[in-house]
């Protein structure tokens, strides 16, 4: 995949997938079974704190075009595997992080405007800007381009973060969210 720049974000040589065909007919792509090994991402923070990731699906703005609806169809991924990646985040003013022998195991339900990832389970070693074991373990829901519900534990080095609530559109105020 390439951002609007043209440069590599991540990269996929094979992956392996089981579809159930009859899941079809009623407007589900239902993946029962995908797992890759050695998946490698680039990712950047441009100076606006925008993720290069969404720029890979962005348009120009047709002022005609109505609004985005959501996905055409459900997406339905059983259990998604992921195994031996590397991933890169850089810019944004952060200092780059590097995380190697990235797995990671989840469930993936899409509908509409809601992004539903369940059973997380992501280990690793981080690379920079320290170095050490990375892990994180939870679900989030992510709604109309805001996190929704979510229970998310994440440890590196010697440090957890736990997030668990509801996050309601955080641009007119706090959010019920315990930290």
């Amino acid at each position: 995949l390439l951002d609007g720049c043209g440069r590599g974000v991540a990269s996929i040589d094979r992956a392996d997938a089981q579809l159930a065909l009859p899941s079809l007919l009623t407007g589900t792509v239902h993946v029962t079974d995908l797992e890759r090994t050695g998946v490698e991402g680039d990712l950047q923070i441009d100076r606006g704190g925008q993720l290069d990731v969404v720029r890979l699906f962005a348009t120009e703005p047709d002022p005609e075009a109505p609004p985005f609806e959501g996905l055409p169809v459900d997406l339905r991924f059983d259990a998604i595997r992921v195994r031996e990646g590397h991933v890169r985040l850089t810019g944004g003013g952060l200092p780059d992080v590097e995380v190697d022998d990235l797995s990671v195991d989840a469930a993936f339900f899409g509908s509409g405007l809601t992004y539903d990832l369940r059973d997380v389970a992501l280990r690793g070693t981080l690379v920079s800007p320290e170095s050490g074991p990375i892990t994180a373990d939870g679900f989030f829901v992510w709604h109309d381009a805001g996190i929704g519900d979510m229970d998310l534990s994440v440890r590196a080095l010697d440090n957890q973060v736990s997030v668990a609530g509801f996050v309601r559109d955080l641009s007119d105020g706090a959010a019920p969210v315990d930290l």
